[in-house]
């Protein structure tokens, strides 16, 4: 049973549905009305992990992640997500604090730059939240499915 659950409704468009669980997973659900005669349904699911109530990993973070592991770089990703340096520092040093392991070898720059990669459990903690995030979009569709809203 969910611990938290809100419900807001925008008249122009749409009515969101936010349930917090009680253990580390969190559930966004998005209605989406498309004329003035009726409905058409859509669910949308949103998963983050935390510890101790805060945020650790999500949507933002696994995005920054995965751009310092195509770019190479801190600063590059946070610059291709529109966010200060320091913030994206923040949130990997507050990452790695909670998680209790590196995410990222960091080479400090010279001429050419710094370079930052993933490390062996960074890449692991991705590639698991990837298959948490299919396997619960997959059981959110069945169920949508199954009550045939």
């Amino acid at each position: 049973m969910p611990a938290v659950m809100r419900i807001w409704y925008n008249k122009i468009e749409r009515l969101l549905i936010f349930i917090k669980n009680k253990g580390d997973i969190g559930f966004q659900m998005e209605v989406t009305q498309m004329n003035k005669t009726g409905f058409r349904l859509c669910v949308r699911s949103k998963i983050w992990l935390v510890i101790d109530g805060k945020p650790v990993l999500g949507q933002g973070r696994e995005e920054m992640l995965r751009l310092i592991q195509k770019t190479g770089s801190i600063n590059r990703a946070a610059i291709l997500m529109g966010i200060p340096y320091r913030k994206a520092w923040t949130y990997i040093s507050f990452m790695e604090k909670r998680l209790g392991f590196p995410l990222l070898n960091r080479m400090k720059g010279g001429r050419r730059g710094g370079e930052s990669t993933l490390t062996p459990q960074a890449v692991a903690l991705l590639q698991k939240f990837t298959l948490l995030q299919k396997g619960v979009n997959e059981m959110v569709n069945r169920k949508f499915m199954d009550l045939n809203f």
